[in-house]
């Protein structure tokens, strides 16, 4: 708190208690004040606002479209229509003479050889003018413009990102006996402050940081409604003054073909369809109880308010005080059945029209009293409302029939139709047929670095290319493949060009078929560490020299399988003699289906090797029984 305010409020209660004990009225009207039945409340609340620079990213990038229109506006020639007497005509054209064919009043005379002589005709005149539709549409634009930043800013300026708000309510009813004469005064006393401030210097990095936010996104806002009262002060709108156009905008040539135009028809589009306020709250609310020192301060001070009006009205003064007088009527009080607005109303922007809402009670207890022609039509009125109903009861009731009748049949012929789709669709089950790229694409970010720091090592030897297909990436010196690259589930494979039995046991390196037999799965650091170890002893025995090659970096984002299937660089493979149309849906087959028909493969052919096996038996019984033990063993086999 700033300590000036502290000072007086320490001055100030000092002064208070000096007078209480100095002044006996004083302090028997603050004990009478502490003894009442008074209600205190403290409410606090944290309002946190964000802007939404959505709205102003728009503007802000449809403003240099608007400045170059404004200052170089088009300009059309218009004919302006005179009638002039004949001296004073300097401008006939055509359309003069069919307009003095179609008035003939303006004739003075007709000669004898047939020549006409006007007393008036009609002048054309070429002018050029700034009120072409186009002008008019930007003019509009800007007018609506101003008025959409115009009300945000209205309500964002002079406030803070984050800011809290303090209520004090203090109400109390007591009885005050002044003098046998006056007997007892009763007193109902209500106090309400309200205060606003933003967060001090002591806020929190959060705090802090959205007010830097909100202060940043303000001057944005700022700098906007700059721009656009400029505008709404430049030449241009002073020419075009309140010629507006009526939405919808008509999308001529010249607005569909300038850059600068179609740019504003897109921001009237936008504001037109933006229906939000444009920023947000997120409000927290606290009740909070009220210090004793502080509650004592205000009885003091509610006190000496009580006094001082009890004195003011009860003290008689010179003259007339009596500034109006009004009777008033009898009347019965009403019951309040309206619900308070919230504080956050105060908050809101309204682009629409405003509608004031009033109570359907409120309007059957106006106290306007009608007249009895405003009765009679209104009986009339309600009269025709009945009979209209009456008559047009049966006919709602068979219109309404019939609807749902035909909303029963469409659902039944949409059900009809999804069984039909239903019983034609068919699933394929499909093999993917992964290449190395996709492999490495979905492969952990590990491998990945792995793969770079190898390609890089490899490639920076002199004369080593790299050459991708679709299983592997192959590196070869001249003709010679020295070594190859896979991806194998969560291990990068690495092929070289050595003689697996020449390597020490540390390097773990498998033999297999190929060019390049010798095999390194890399899954860790130290794995990575030996296959760099042995690349650079590999180069050294083929004499490879290193040069400086930029690291370069090979990674790449993941991708679904859709997104490869739609590259190339997964392949589905169908079953044989199987196509695909609407009706089909497509299945990938994994290893545990695989698994599971292999095994019921099996099983279909163990059951009917074993029936054939019965069936043998029970049609040759005594052959069975003629075997000796080396014809079963054979038989088995």
């Amino acid at each position: 708190m700033n300590n000036s305010y502290e000072e007086i409020k320490n001055k100030a209660l000092s002064y208070m208690r000096a007078l209480s004990k100095e002044c006996a009225p004083f302090e028997d009207a603050r004990m009478l004040f502490g003894a009442a039945d008074a209600k205190t409340s403290l409410v606090s609340s944290k309002v946190v606002k964000s802007i939404d620079t959505e709205w102003i990213d728009k503007i802000e990038a449809a403003l240099p479209a608007l400045d170059i229109i404004i200052r170089n506006p088009s300009v059309a020639i218009e004919d302006i229509d005179e009638v002039l007497p004949v001296e004073l005509s300097r401008h006939i054209t055509e359309k003069s003479i069919k307009h003095l064919a179609q008035h003939t009043n303006y004739i003075l005379d007709i000669k004898s050889n047939g020549e006409v002589v006007p007393q008036k005709i009609l002048n054309v005149f070429h002018e050029e003018t700034a009120l072409t539709y186009e002008n008019k549409f930007v003019n509009t634009l800007l007018s609506r413009l101003s008025a959409f930043v115009d009300k945000r800013m209205r309500v964002l300026n002079g406030t803070g990102g984050v800011e809290m708000n303090y209520k004090f309510g203090y109400s109390t009813e007591l009885e005050h006996f002044a003098s046998e004469e006056s007997g007892r005064n009763s007193a109902r006393i209500e106090l309400r402050i309200e205060l606003t401030s933003p967060l001090g210097t002591d806020s929190s990095e959060s705090d802090i940081e959205i007010n830097e936010r909100y202060n940043e996104a303000l001057n944005r806002v700022k700098r906007i409604n700059m721009a656009l009262l400029g505008y709404s002060s430049s030449a241009f709108a002073q020419k075009l003054g309140r010629n507006y156009v009526r939405p919808p905008v008509i999308r001529t040539n010249a607005i569909l073909k300038n850059k600068n135009l179609r740019e504003c028809l897109n921001l009237w589009e936008y504001i037109e369809n933006y229906d939000k306020v444009g920023y947000s709250l997120l409000k927290d609310k606290y009740y909070e109880m009220p210090a004793s020192d502080f509650v004592g301060a205000m009885y003091s001070s509610a006190a000496l308010q009580y006094l001082m009006l009890y004195s003011g009205v009860n003290t008689e003064m010179e003259g007339n005080r009596l500034l109006s007088e009004k009777h008033l009527f009898e009347t019965m009080p009403d019951f309040d059945d309206e619900f308070e607005n919230e504080d956050i109303d105060d908050y809101q922007v309204y682009d629409s029209e405003y509608k004031k809402t009033v109570p359907v009670s409120r309007l059957m207890n106006n106290r306007k009293k009608l007249s009895d022609d405003e009765k009679r039509i209104r009986r009339s009125v309600l009269v025709a409302l009945r009979a209209d109903e009456l008559i047009n009861k049966e006919e709602l009731e068979r219109e309404l029939a019939e609807r749902r009748l035909a909303r029963e049949r469409r659902i039944a012929e949409e059900e009809e139709r999804r069984r039909r789709r239903e019983a034609m669709r068919r699933e394929v089950t499909v093999r993917y047929r992964r290449s190395f790229m996709s492999r490495y694409i979905q492969s952990e970010p590990i491998i990945q670095d792995y793969y770079t720091e190898i390609k890089n090592l490899l490639l920076s030897y002199k004369g080593v290319k790299a050459r991708q297909s679709f299983a592997k990436e192959s590196y070869s010196l001249g003709r010679r493949h020295i070594a190859k690259i896979d991806v194998r589930g969560k291990a990068l494979y690495l092929y070289l060009l050595f003689d697996p039995s020449t390597l020490e046991s540390k390097y773990h390196a498998a033999e297999v078929n190929g060019d390049c037999p010798t095999l390194i799965k890399i899954k860790s650091d130290r794995k990575k560490k030996y296959a760099l170890e042995l690349i650079q002893k590999l180069m050294s025995e083929l004499g490879c020299v290193q040069s400086e090659a930029p690291d370069v970096d090979y990674r790449l984002p993941y991708e679904d399988n859709e997104a490869l299937i739609e590259r190339g660089l997964i392949r589905v493979v169908l079953p044989k003699g199987i196509t695909i149309d609407e009706n089909t849906v497509v299945v990938k087959d994994n290893f545990d289906s695989i698994r599971k028909k292999k095994s019921e493969n099996s099983q279909s052919s163990e059951t009917e090797e074993k029936t054939a096996s019965e069936t043998k038996d029970e049609s040759f019984p005594e052959q069975k029984n003629e075997m000796n033990p080396s014809d079963e063993g054979k038989e088995k086999i």
